[in-house]
């Protein structure tokens, strides 16, 4: 799964080599390819795996553009390629002079008309507020087996709920416990049940880093590198809190959804990297 950002995370004024290895090579954390032209060059060479973007959003591309790209891909693997989307990141949006209003209400128009434009033959017409169709034609068919999955990145009962309709599986990032994560998948379940949906079908899923070593003992010394603490830093205010400590950022300290990581420390001084311990 690609991840589609113009900017990461990570804020360029704490990004040096003591962080990261990459940064020896990459003189900015922004760096990053496009996710449609990537997926192309690596369908040739994925064999049997499975491809995906992990996750994008429809303000930057239109949502028939989206669908589109991923049927094309769908032409070009050999197992149905899956649309991670979500409402989008403001870092990715907010200083590129883009509309990041209303982002679930754009979210679920766009996951409506990607629908229509993966299952239907002939003109389409929708009427949206962000998006209108009038007789648009979007013919491309995936192969039989092969249709384009769509799983919703998202963590509030909103988005919860739109997965639950629309999506083929749920993508989420933010999750602490398993507790949690089975509350919100019941929430998704629940929403494809009311819509009249096999909630079933319906793909969870988990993007989460791991820390792997040859022992135990070699795994937790890893959690003290300035690298994985830095994954600490730039979680939400409430991931914090739900593991009973604070940010050192504040209390209110959120994600990218909602934040810029490169205005946010613009005048301060660089932040702390917090201890990351293993229960």
């Amino acid at each position: 799964m690609l991840i589609d950002h113009f900017q990461s995370a990570v804020p360029r004024a704490i990004w040096n080599k003591d962080l990261s290895w990459l940064a020896a090579q990459d003189q900015s954390p922004h760096e990053f390819f496009d996710y449609q032209v990537l997926l192309g060059y690596l369908a040739s060479r994925a064999g049997r795996l499975r491809l995906g973007v992990g996750v994008t959003e429809a303000i930057r591309r239109h949502p028939v553009l989206i669908a589109q790209a991923m049927l094309t891909l769908s032409h070009l693997t050999r197992r149905a390629p899956i649309l991670g989307i979500g409402a989008g990141e403001r870092m990715n949006i907010d200083p590129y002079g883009l509309d990041f209003s209303e982002p679930v209400t754009r979210l679920e128009e766009a996951l409506q008309v990607i629908r229509l434009c993966l299952s239907t033959r002939g003109p389409i017409t929708f009427s949206g507020k962000h998006f209108q169709l009038d007789r648009a034609t979007m013919d491309l068919d995936a192969p039989r087996g092969r249709v384009p999955q769509i799983w919703v990145g998202g963590h509030g009962p909103r988005m919860l709920r739109l997965t639950g309709r629309y999506g083929d599986g749920w993508y989420p990032v933010t999750v602490v416990s398993p507790q949690e994560y089975a509350a919100k998948l019941a929430v998704v379940q629940a929403a494809a049940a009311e819509a009249g949906r096999d909630a079933g079908s319906i793909t969870p899923a988990l993007h989460r880093f791991a820390v792997i070593g040859a022992t135990e003992r070699e795994a937790r010394a890893m959690l003290d590198t300035k690298a994985i603490r830095l994954l600490g830093l730039v979680a939400p205010a409430e991931v914090w809190r739900q593991a009973g400590a604070v940010h050192p950022l504040g209390r209110t300290s959120t994600r990218s959804s909602t934040s810029c990581p490169t205005a946010t420390i613009a005048g301060r001084s660089r932040p702390p990297l917090p201890p990351c311990r293993m229960p």
